[in-house]
């Protein structure tokens, strides 16, 4: 991860924005260059009750820590996108499941103390708790096991949430993509108030 010094207004020069979404952590905006409009990369702006219940002097280090255990995640995945051999049924045939977790981007700091990433590759389509409804209960159980693993793996406790995944079905091949936008559904949960965690997580209360 790197950190970067811009204004705000780099952003705007790069392309336009456009508010996609927002969660316990941040406020997520679209960002294109292209002349169809089509989003190439998107913006997180870091705020809301998730973000701001860690201390400001220790919000570089969370984000910092956060994007190497996505990193971590990401090799993971690569190197087996299912590691608990799941599947899911649509019309009476098995799916496997595989999982992506997209890198985070860079931070920078824009207008004041406010921070934001970029770089994230913008994901088309809905998320799971807007799209899927004939699969959402079943991928609630199974992607939630997925968490539980994945959180064992990187020592870190990571809370499934449906407004960071993106779900994909590609019926020739019998496979449900599932895209992890955000490891974390609050950053304060995962990064500040498990005991249990690395001496990270103990600093931040």
């Amino acid at each position: 991860m790197s950190e970067r010094k811009d204004n705000w207004n780099l952003l705007n020069k790069i392309g336009k924005l456009k508010p996609v979404g927002e969660g316990s952590d941040s406020n997520v905006h679209a960002i294109t260059s292209r002349k169809d409009g089509a989003a190439d990369f998107v913006v997180k702006i870091y705020q809301g009750p998730g973000f701001d219940a860690i201390p400001e002097e220790k919000r570089k280090e969370v984000l910092r820590q956060y994007y190497t255990d996505t990193m971590r995640a990401k090799r993971i995945l690569d190197s087996n996108p299912n590691p608990l051999n799941q599947s899911i049924k649509i019309d009476n045939e098995n799916y496997a499941l595989e999982y992506q977790v997209p890198p985070q981007g860079s931070v920078l700091s824009r207008q004041g103390d406010n921070l934001a990433s970029f770089g994230q590759k913008f994901i088309e389509g809905k998320n799971l708790h807007q799209d899927r409804p004939e699969l959402k209960a079943n991928l609630n159980v199974i992607i939630k096991g997925f968490f539980g693993h994945i959180s064992e793996l990187l020592s870190r406790r990571f809370d499934y949430s449906p407004q960071n995944i993106k779900v994909s079905v590609d019926v020739k091949n019998k496979k449900v993509f599932v895209v992890i936008t955000d490891l974390a559904s609050d950053l304060s949960v995962s990064y500040g108030r498990n005991p249990k965690e690395p001496d990270l997580d103990k600093s931040i209360r």
